[in-house]
């Protein structure tokens, strides 16, 4: 199964807090079946600004982790 829409990034609008939060999320989700998650910040000028700048080394340290903590969930952006 793929999540098309989910908040993984740590610090990011309305989702986890921290990296801790984000890498369980991502245990969470392979537990329910979810093989491929697109991570989908909010984006809206003057409230939400993550755009690439903010999200690709965010998505990056987040693949890393995940892959160190043996989590086997693809990841992609939005």
């Amino acid at each position: 199964m793929i999540d098309i829409h989910c908040h993984l990034l740590p610090g990011i609008d309305d989702g986890p807090r921290d990296w801790e939060q984000s890498v369980d999320l991502c245990r969470a989700m392979v537990d329910d079946g979810i093989t491929r998650a697109i991570t989908t910040p909010h984006f809206i000028d003057g409230v939400y600004e993550n755009g690439r700048a903010v999200t690709g080394p965010l998505l990056a340290e987040l693949i890393a982790r995940r892959g160190d903590a043996g989590i086997a969930l693809e990841l992609d952006a939005a």
